[in-house]
């Protein structure tokens, strides 16, 4: 089917769709409960409960029962309020035939008030240091990467590695510089590869949110750019079984997907909750405008449970997380020769297109990752909360060349990562207005690879051990809000590594002679056991002002002091994925970053508005520079080199919201980074180039207890003008390397010219009706509607491919 006969059958279906349930009967459901302390338990007399949008209100009695009637099936945001204590927003499913009773737990201001994301929305003064994906915008994309969905986000771009492989970039910053979090468990997965996608999904994420400023110090030095979280969904507390299954399909690939939730409560006074989840989906060869992606098909599959129990105020749980991930690699991203490579990116296309297949060949990538999580929390007090926390992870990452006879079973890097986490956090409220947060972190990471692969490993055996401790300060009037923090952490990284002789003796020996242990008896290889400790401090001072009741603004300042980790010290051979062979650095340094970052929120009439200007200085920004072509018995790849340089990130975010109507919006989101070699007075690689995405949503009244969403949306994005020289392979060939390195005196060089600007129409229907007493959610989207051809400056393998065509996706979501 044609892309534009994909449209009709989307225009004919959103046309007559609403006839299809007609008009209902007036809404008669009921919401009732009781509205408690969360601490001691007793009665919150007289609460209020407000279903948000509906006009309905009711005031709880003596003993804080409530009963809200009028209500339609179907989603709704209960908001409770309670003198003294915070105002809290509630997200439940309102059914019509069934009770609908709830327990609803708020927080005195004077106590301590946890982050539950997924069930609460956070207040003005809360978002400043966390940019969230809306609910509505997390369902629809949970069948895509974690980094596809915070591209939606003002400030997150995506570094891909073809149709399957991405990870965020959040102000011009990737990998090690942007922490992630499954829950409190940093995500430990092999993330230094451009190439490695995060070893998480969406489909069982309550939330999904990037924390910056003083508060992002919990989530340790890496998170210079911010901290990536994404938090489970809370649990329920009132029903025995609840949940909602999700399936649907997408047409460019032929892919696949379903997931389902499944949580409850149990035992009397339903202390004991529980939550599973499980996930799968499948897609073939993607393709582009004209040809076909070939072996770019992937497989995913996870599946969690988790538990919790409650007794006055120690709360317990454990969880464990399994994901399974098999992609496949663009097979003409690895070439033959010199030649060939120089001939690819001059065509700028695959040099063959077969049909369309599901099966997965080499080369690809397998990744399974375990990740066991437990706590323990108690509050002492009315005024304070300690958790206890441990995490343990299990990464297997293996990666598949094209290799003859039986060593094609055989994968070329198979890496296992162990991780094990330990928090112990103390909160504090000191009074009203202020509170602090302290705690400590040990972490201990143990890297094995697999010696039975027959090629030299590109990461060598290592152990990493972490000590960290921070303390967070908060302070909060009416028309303040002043926050600090600082920590320190002492690290030390040992490595088990075998050094071709020549290039030890002529790069480190001298310096690092401590480290060399032996030679084999042909004396072309040395063994050496690299180790190195370092000592990093970082800090935060933020400040946020109320100017009036539709005016904020606010300053950041922080410090943070980062590591050089495994892969930039250690680093040795190809790199599958990335499709480049690579080559640590063992005389890299700690990497300090300086950051100011100045912001403002407002609304005036039908507009509100977010904008974000920042600055961020480096002093030792450790990254990858191409320094060459090397020609290798599995082909020519572009050869990396770890280098290390002052750099100077300048950006600015804007997003805005304007009500044209009261059924009207148009929503704008808009980046600009820029960023240069200070020392070099050059650009720097792989900086997302200028972008805005302009949406208008049309919200109408078309049956009623449902609700529609009709949008189109434009995503444009300039050429990368900033882009770093540019010396092609042809060139390079003719090139000695002491030319070579001549040219790299003015900066470091791309080896294609970057790609054009591009304009993508994209378009989505969504529809909430009720059904049989539950509700059930229904998306249909269109990506890259006019099917454009185009190529993405920040997808590693533009230069051999297209970004890929027009994709329609239909989901189906059942809350029961």
């Amino acid at each position: 089917m044609k892309p534009l006969s994909y449209v009709i059958v989307w225009g004919i279906f959103s046309l007559v769709a609403p006839s299809l349930w007609g008009q209902t009967e007036p809404c008669t459901a009921i919401a009732s409960g009781q509205v408690i302390d969360d601490h001691d338990e007793t009665p919150l007399s007289y609460a209020i409960i407000e279903a948000l949008g509906t006009g309905k209100a009711t005031v709880a009695d003596s003993l804080a029962f409530f009963s809200l009637d009028g209500l339609c099936p179907g989603k709704h945001t209960l908001r409770v309020s309670h003198v003294g204590c915070e105002t809290v927003a509630f997200d439940v499913v309102i059914h019509e035939k069934k009770k609908n009773e709830f327990l609803f737990r708020l927080e005195h201001h004077h106590e301590l008030r946890e982050l539950e994301v997924a069930s609460r929305r956070q207040s003005v003064e809360d978002r400043v240091n966390t940019v969230q994906l809306k609910d509505s915008e997390l369902q629809l994309v949970r069948m895509e990467s974690l980094a596809h969905a915070l591209d939606q986000l003002e400030g997150v771009s995506t570094l891909k590695s073809g149709p399957n492989v991405s990870k965020p970039i959040v102000h011009g910053v990737f990998g090690n510089r942007v922490a992630i979090y499954n829950n409190f468990a940093k995500l430990e997965d092999q993330q230094w590869g451009s190439d490695h996608a995060p070893a998480m999904e969406l489909s069982s994420a309550g939330s999904v949110a990037v924390v910056k400023g003083a508060q992002g110090l919990e989530y340790g030095p890496e998170a210079i750019g911010g901290a990536v979280v994404m938090l489970p969904p809370a649990f329920e507390t009132q029903r025995r079984a609840a949940g909602s299954v999700q399936t649907g399909f997408f047409t460019n690939g032929r892919g696949v997907f379903t997931n389902a939730q499944l949580g409850g409560a149990l035992l009397p006074g339903k202390r004991l909750r529980y939550r599973l989840s499980g996930g799968w989906n499948q897609s073939g060869d993607r393709h582009t405008r004209d040809y076909m992606l070939n072996n770019t098909g992937s497989e995913q599959g996870n599946v969690s449970g988790a538990l919790q129990y409650q007794y006055k105020t120690l709360v317990l749980e454990a969880s464990h997380h399994y994901t399974n991930q098999n992609f496949g690699i663009l097979t003409d991203a690895h070439n033959g020769s010199l030649s060939d490579l120089a001939l690819m990116i001059d065509r700028g296309e695959p040099f063959s297109s077969d049909p369309f297949m599901r099966e997965i060949n080499n080369p690809r990538q397998h990744v399974q990752h375990h990740t066991s999580q437990f706590s323990a929390s108690v509050k002492p007090s009315h005024h304070s909360q300690l958790d206890l926390r441990y995490a343990y992870q299990h990464n297997l990452r293996e990666e598949f060349d094209i290799r003859r006879g039986r060593y094609n079973d055989i994968p070329a890097v198979d890496l296992r990562l162990r991780t094990h986490q330990a928090n112990l956090i103390y909160t504090r409220v000191l009074s009203s207005n202020m509170n602090v947060k302290t705690g400590l972190e040990g972490r201990y990471i143990d890297n094995l690879s697999n010696p039975e692969t027959g090629i030299r490993p590109i990461i060598p055996n290592y152990v990493q051990q972490q000590l960290g401790a921070f303390a967070h300060w908060n302070y909060r009037t009416n028309k303040w809000e002043i926050e600090a923090g600082g920590r320190y952490d002492l690290v030390s990284i040992e490595g088990f590594k075998w050094y071709r002789a020549s290039i030890w003796e002529n790069n480190y020996q001298q310096d690092f002679a401590n480290f060399e242990q032996f030679y084999n008896e042909s004396g072309t290889q040395v063994f050496t056991t690299p180790a190195f400790t370092y000592h990093n401090i970082s800090a935060a001072l933020g400040a946020t002002r109320n100017c009036s009741k539709n005016f904020l603004t606010g300053l950041r300042l922080a410090m943070a002091s980062r590591p050089p980790n495994a892969p930039e010290l250690f680093s040795d051979g190809l790199h599958l994925g990335a499709a480049t062979v690579e080559y640590g650095n063992l005389a890299l340094e700690t990497e300090n970053a300086y950051t100011l970052e100045a912001f403002g929120r407002f609304q005036k009439g039908k507009i509100t508005g977010d904008v974000s200007a920042y600055a961020r200085y480096f002093d030792g920004y450790i990254m990858p520079e191409i320094s060459g072509i090397e020609l290798t018995v599995r082909g020519a790849f572009p050869r990396m080199n770890y280098i290390q340089t002052d750099a100077l990130y300048l950006g600015m975010d804007v997003r805005m919201h304007v009500e044209l109507h009261p059924k009207w919006t148009l929503q704008h989101a808009g980046a600009v980074v820029y960023a240069q070699d200070v020392q070099r007075n050059a650009p720097l690689p792989f900086l997302p180039p200028a972008n805005m995405r302009n949406e208008l949503v049309w919200n109408p009244t078309l049956a009623k207890n449902s609700s529609w969403i009709f949008a189109v949306g434009v995503e444009s994005v300039a050429r990368q003008n900033l882009a770093p020289q540019t010396v092609t392979v042809t060139e390079l060939m003719a090139l000695s390397q002491t030319e070579i390195e001549l040219i790299r005196q003015n900066g470091a060089f791309d080896i294609a010219a970057p790609p054009a600007a591009f304009h993508l129409l994209n378009a989505r229907v969504q529809c909430t009706i009720p059904w049989k007493n539950r509700s059930v959610d229904v998306a249909i989207m269109a990506d890259n509607v006019l099917n454009t051809s185009y190529r993405n400056y920040l997808n590693r393998f533009r230069y051999f491919a297209h970004e890929e065509g027009f994709n329609l996706r239909l989901m189906l979501n059942l809350n029961f």
